[in-house]
């Protein structure tokens, strides 16, 4: 029982598992009272949803595809902390 009483409390002291939590309850929420305000067919609400998740979902894919490719192609470089540690042991020396 403890354990859960953990879980659930990290939860709420995540602010980015807070916002998915809250985003996600207001848009049910939104699009629950557009339907019944509207009266918008289940099958028009199911085919929407379903191609939002495609959508989505593919942009996710390809979002993954091109950061492989930007990363794999990009050149190689040394970062920010390494040029300040050259320069430290230029003056150094």
């Amino acid at each position: 029982m403890e354990r859960g009483k953990i879980e659930l409390s990290n939860f709420l002291k995540n602010s980015q598992l807070r916002l998915l939590f809250s985003g996600t309850l207001f848009t049910v929420a939104f699009v629950w009272m557009a339907i019944s305000s509207y009266d918008v067919d289940k099958e028009v609400i199911r085919v929407f949803l379903i191609m939002s998740f495609l959508w989505v979902g593919g942009l996710i894919i390809l979002g993954f595809f091109f950061a492989f490719l930007i990363h794999f192609f990009k050149p190689r470089k040394d970062g920010l902390l390494a040029k300040i540690e050259n320069r430290q042991k230029k003056k150094t020396q």
